[in-house]
């Protein structure tokens, strides 16, 4: 274990999955692994609903994790703009972000300017942590690749899995375009791991 290691309670998550309600797959292939994390822990969130700008902050801040399965970036629901002004002021830490939506984490070029995107927003408001797409994704084979991740990141607890980067690299397995929407998802920030606690 590293000396900058970042832990998450793996109890404490909200997650909003579909908000426009057009994803009907995705709704039903992650439904049962989020009545077990309700079940079993403290988590919270929204299938087939659109969240308020204020419960989607109130997730950033008060859950240790947040997951997102929908359409790109979820700026329609909260904003970089609103992000920006999280910005680890209070102390408190924006959760780790799971961002499971079409090239989520794709950078915008601006000429001579470093590339920018709504990662570094996250990042910038204190997550230590956040898993985007680079490029846009299939469904069903990002359906079952967030299924690997939570089941063995989260909920499991897999030896193999501990660290958030290693879940990451391992759930790229599962997907039938292995090498398209497998390899789409990438991890920025800290070595993260989740507690027991």
């Amino acid at each position: 274990d590293g000396d900058y290691d970042s832990l998450v309670s793996k109890h404490n998550g909200t997650f909003f999955v579909d908000p426009r309600g057009d994803l009907s797959n995705t709704s039903s292939t992650l439904s049962p692994i989020l009545q077990q994390l309700r079940d079993e822990s403290d988590w919270d969130g929204l299938v087939g609903t659109k969240p308020s700008s204020q419960m989607f902050k109130s997730g950033l801040e008060d859950s240790d994790i947040l997951l997102y399965c929908g359409h790109g970036t979820a700026e329609e629901f909260f904003s970089r703009e609103k992000l920006s002004c999280m910005s680890n002021k209070s102390g408190k830490k924006c959760a780790t972000t799971l961002l499971m939506g079409c090239s989520s984490g794709k950078l915008q070029e601006y000429g001579e300017f470093e590339p920018a995107g709504v990662v570094w927003s996250y990042i910038l408001a204190g997550s230590n942590s956040v898993v985007c797409c680079l490029w846009d994704v299939t469904d069903k084979d990002i359906d079952r690749y967030t299924l690997k991740l939570v089941k063995d990141w989260i909920v499991d607890e897999n030896p193999n899995t501990s660290y958030l980067a290693e879940g990451v690299a391992d759930a790229r397995d599962v997907c039938k375009l292995r090498y398209l929407v497998g390899a789409a998802p990438i991890c920025y920030g800290v070595p993260t791991k989740v507690s027991k606690s």
